[in-house]
């Protein structure tokens, strides 16, 4: 079955075009997976992934196009989602080796390149570009190597964090 979708003008409704889509155009930076495949399922014949900065536990697999992957496949770490009358609490530990393990940096509209099919960069819905400097609740990252994942590593042996609602 041959079907063409059809693409948008950045940040518009408006189609300039259409084209069969062989493959994706996937972005993972700076991420932590525990279990099952990580980004392994995507294997060699992955046309435009991109894929630097990640930790991989408890059995989670890097692509073969994954630079400098962290892989610590024994450390299980056990992490925990929680609905309490509050909200969602998220508890998991740490390990400082998954900072320090491993340079990454700083995800911004220029590292994450241009979307295949439009030629178009990854930027912000007004069309500004991305810098993604702090974490979920908007606290300043390390710029220098910023932790993988969501959240500022804000002790060295694990996180306890209300998630949702943020407030």
């Amino acid at each position: 079955m041959t079907r063409e979708t059809p693409f948008h003008k950045p940040h518009s409704t408006q189609v300039v075009g259409r084209s069969k889509v062989v493959g994706d155009d996937e972005r993972f930076h700076n991420n932590l997976f525990v279990g099952h495949s990580g980004l392994a399922v995507y294997g060699e014949k992955a046309v435009n992934l991109q894929a630097v900065g990640n930790v991989y536990l408890a059995g989670a697999k890097p692509s073969t196009h994954d630079r400098a992957a962290l892989v610590v496949a024994d450390f299980n770490p056990g992490t925990k989602l929680e609905e309490k009358p509050d909200g969602w609490w998220l508890e998991t530990p740490l390990d400082p080796a998954w900072e320090s393990g491993q340079k990454r940096g700083v995800v911004t509209t220029e590292s994450l390149g241009r979307a295949k099919i439009p030629d178009a960069p990854y930027d912000k819905p007004d069309g500004t570009p991305y810098r993604l400097d702090t974490d979920y609740f908007g606290k300043k990252r390390n710029t220098e190597n910023p932790a993988p994942g969501p959240f500022r590593f804000p002790s060295k042996k694990g996180i306890r964090l209300k998630v949702w609602p943020k407030k």
